[in-house]
């Protein structure tokens, strides 16, 4: 009886990958594999760049590589498109593949068109990109909590902190800052009011000191700054010098202005802290800025302390910032 060819493959290939578990069983670490160039995944990345990767977890692959396993040659090649002279590889790569998943507990895989030195500079990029998204995470969730510690209005709080990120992302060719001066508005937003818990009146300056006396552990100290200068000066009572007195240098004074006046529109968008407004929509005109608010409510208030608030978006960028009201279905 004829021996099945797979099986005597993945004989050969178990005997040949034996000598690497010892190493595995060392290794402690979380283990990313990745494919350079792979032929089994044309499909995947036929239509993409060079430096494109694309991820697969270890079901994933396991599923794609039942399909091919024992089918015949002209499926393979034609579902793979490759070349037939090629697909005599495909199962002895897929066995490679899966003992090594297997040997070195790698949850995922990920593979690429691009050459070696590319595709591992790609790759550093894309882990490092993630690990950068999970510490701005737990800075912000740092924020959040320093906001409850000091008793904040959950619901102004959030609702400011959503107002001030439209105003950033739709106004970006006006303000032309980066995603990190983005993160330090919404950091701002979030704890602007915890002066508040010391006295209500002069909140702002509370809410410097104690951001100073508790920086938040993933920024910079220039970072911190920022947030404590942004959280001073959010409110419309701040002494108009105060960013020229604060000590920062004059490239930091332009972000703390730029952010602070965004803040200060956001924040007079809830002033009456019932959030009357249910969402907002910016309008970039040549001399003005025309931001519509969705609301049923009177915004007597809101339209007020926005008048009051508006006067440093005006001076900081040099454009008039009109409020308009439109009626909302209750």
């Amino acid at each position: 009886m004829a021996a099945n060819p797979n099986e005597v493959v993945k004989d050969y290939i178990n005997s040949k990958f034996e000598y690497l578990r010892p190493e595995f069983n060392q290794n402690k670490d979380e283990v990313n594999i990745l494919l350079q160039d792979p032929f089994l995944f044309n499909n995947l990345l036929q239509n993409k760049g060079s430096d494109t990767f694309e991820n697969l977890d270890t079901a994933g692959f396991n599923a794609f590589s039942a399909d091919y396993l024992n089918a015949p040659d002209q499926f393979i090649s034609q579902h793979l498109n490759i070349d037939t002279r090629l697909v005599k590889r495909v199962v002895p790569d897929i066995l490679m593949i899966q003992k090594l998943l297997k040997f070195s507990k790698a949850k995922h895989l990920t593979v690429t068109t691009a050459d070696v030195i590319e595709g591992l500079s790609t790759f550093h990029s894309y882990l490092a990109k993630n690990e950068t998204q999970k510490l701005n995470s737990v800075i912000l969730t740092s924020a959040e909590n320093m906001a409850n510690r000091y008793v904040t209005d959950a619901n102004h709080r959030h609702t400011t902190v959503t107002f001030a990120l439209h105003l950033f992302d739709q106004l970006k060719k006006l303000h032309r800052l980066d995603d990190r001066c983005r993160l330090l508005l919404q950091i701002a937003a979030t704890v602007d009011d915890i002066g508040a818990f010391i006295n209500a009146h002069g909140h702002y300056r509370h809410s410097a000191y104690i951001l100073k006396a508790n920086p938040l552990i993933g920024l910079s100290d220039e970072e911190n700054s920022i947030i404590a200068a942004i959280s001073r000066y959010h409110s419309s009572e701040t002494p108009e010098d105060f960013i020229q007195e604060s000590q920062l240098p004059y490239t930091y004074q332009l972000i703390v202005a730029k952010l602070s006046a965004m803040l200060r529109l956001a924040d007079a968008l809830d002033d009456s802290r019932k959030q009357k407004i249910k969402k907002i929509s910016v309008s970039l005109k040549s001399n003005y800025l025309l931001i519509t608010a969705l609301s049923s409510h009177n915004l007597a208030l809101e339209k007020w302390a926005f008048q009051q608030k508006a006067a440093l978006f005006e001076e900081v960028f040099g454009i008039k910032v009109i409020l308009k009201q439109r009626k909302a279905d209750k």
